[in-house]
């Protein structure tokens, strides 16, 4: 064997440097070889043996009836299999279609539920909708009724305060701090 320079031995070290090897398949030649051998010895025994060509029939023609009794029974074996979990997969299906369904009604309901919810609210929005405009309206035709005389209604707390403050500033009367009397409300033709 001939040493040779490597340079990635020394330039990776030892962890990295892969080493090349020969494959030796003498051993599996050899088993492969014996295995063979061994069928191939036997089927000619079979066929080169010393029994009548009759006895030699039946032998070979039992065998095959047995082979094919087997794979026959096999087969059988594996349809009832394939049929018992067809059928087990077929109530699973079934199963899950029923699950579905009912799933799909309870959404359904909910649904409805909701509807039947919004359409109620709806319905009461429209009606203190409505409520409201005639509010609005009556209001209106009170204030075209008075003819821009102001109340005390059309007028709020902070308003009228101020109003108040700005009269008793003028004023600075001591009668004026509180009221003493109550007007009522009147409308009034011009």
């Amino acid at each position: 064997m001939e040493n040779k320079y490597n340079r990635d031995l020394y330039t990776h070290g030892l962890e990295t440097y892969e080493a090349e090897y020969e494959k030796n398949t003498n051993g599996r030649d050899f088993v492969f070889g014996v295995v063979l051998g061994t069928v191939v010895g036997g089927l000619v025994g079979l066929l080169l043996a010393p029994k009548p060509g009759k006895e030699l029939q039946g032998d070979l023609s039992e065998k095959s009836n047995k082979i094919l009794d087997d794979v026959k029974t096999k087969t059988d074996e594996l349809k009832v299999q394939a049929q018992s979990k067809a059928e087990e997969i077929r109530t699973q299906a079934e199963d899950k279609k029923v699950e579905v369904k009912t799933k799909v009604e309870e959404k359904k309901q909910q649904a409805s539920a909701k509807t039947e919810e919004v359409k109620a609210k709806a319905e009461e929005k429209k009606t203190e909708t409505k409520k409201k405009a005639e509010e609005v309206k009556s209001k209106q035709a009170e204030k075209k009724a008075n003819k821009g005389v102001v109340t005390a209604d059309d007028v709020d707390n902070e308003e009228l305060k101020a109003q108040k403050g700005a009269i008793k500033s003028e004023v600075k009367d001591e009668d004026l701090k509180g009221p003493k009397t109550v007007v009522e409300k009147k409308s009034f033709d011009k």
